[in-house]
């Protein structure tokens, strides 16, 4: 018993940005208290297993049993938000901030929800008052950065993205972050050279696509083409990289007038992947109209690599 009774209380420790939340750990509980903290620990393991339904499932019915665990609602809420979910954790999220004192409200939980429902403006606020709570946040300071690009002031976003880099240097999430300003802003060269000094030690496989993928675009922008190509096939035979990636690859070809790899790139990728308005208009391109009536109902492609013919089941 005692040994659970240490798993519940790291549970319980604040794990999560938003709350500094404190936990009477020894005080008599309830049965449904002690109900609900089982059904939080099992939606826990479920969302850890990537068992999103289930632990949702556990997360309600803990909720249910003790409405007032606001750490139970976070994690509920964190998961919610790794799911792409914001209506929902926001839901969640405001009703921790209207039980809590300000030191305990989930703001920077509340900021990462707002920005991926595109809300700007609230996303802000709500990170301002994030780094309120917390100046020394680097996470705080990536996501301030990435609100600000939402809203195209990239100067104000790299100063973010540096400050959270002061803080955790060398964190290849924002650096990567970074290095997009540069993307959006056109400068090829000052991208090359941000992601050259990029920390590659510990990289995700997303990041790893990210990196290919920006260096990609950087040659693609310089007309680098071939070097462009390498990249976003590097790119693409990583797992998570940027839906985009296809699209800067068929250009690319077709830029070289290498018309066949291009056919080849938009014919696996179309019409499962990427029915982008960009992606349309290279296809028109390409292909003549009863070409483009078959590509509709081609079966899934599996792969397609340089000089390739795409593969299908």
């Amino acid at each position: 018993m005692g040994h659970y009774a240490l798993l519940w209380s790291l549970a319980l420790s604040p794990v999560l940005f938003g709350g500094c939340h404190i936990f009477q750990i020894y005080q008599p509980a309830t049965v449904e208290t002690l109900s609900a903290r089982s059904l939080a620990r099992q939606a826990m393991t479920n969302a850890q297993q990537g068992k999103f339904d289930s632990a949702e499932t556990y997360f309600q019915k803990a909720i249910e049993l003790n409405p007032t665990d606001t750490q139970t609602k976070e994690q509920y809420a964190q998961m919610l938000l790794q799911q792409n979910r914001p209506r929902k954790a926001i839901k969640q999220l405001n009703q921790i901030a209207q039980e809590e004192e300000e030191a305990g409200k989930p703001y920077y939980l509340l900021s990462k929800g707002y920005y991926q429902s595109n809300q700007t403006q609230k996303a802000f606020l709500a990170i301002e008052s994030a780094l309120r709570q917390n100046p020394k946040s680097a996470q705080a300071w990536h996501l301030k950065g990435d609100i600000l690009a939402q809203g195209q002031r990239w100067q104000l976003a790299k100063e973010a993205y540096q400050k959270g880099l002061i803080l955790k240097k060398n964190d290849p999430a924002i650096e990567l972050a970074l290095a997009n300003i540069y993307l959006l802003e056109k400068k090829p060269l000052r991208l090359l050279s941000a992601l050259h000094s990029l920390n590659r030690q510990n990289l995700s496989d997303e990041q790893r696509a990210k990196l290919f993928y920006l260096k990609g675009m950087a040659y693609k922008e310089l007309a680098r083409n071939h070097e462009a190509v390498v990249q976003f096939h590097l790119a693409l035979n990583q797992a998570g990289s940027p839906k985009e990636t296809s699209l800067h690859l068929a250009e690319t070809y077709y830029q070289m007038g290498d018309l066949t790899n291009a056919r080849l790139v938009v014919q696996a990728q179309w019409p499962h992947v990427n029915r982008s308005p960009s992606m349309e208009a290279l296809r028109n391109k390409l292909f003549s109209a009863e070409e483009r009536t078959r590509l509709a109902v081609l079966p899934e492609p599996i792969s397609v690599g340089p000089g390739q013919n795409a593969i299908y089941r």
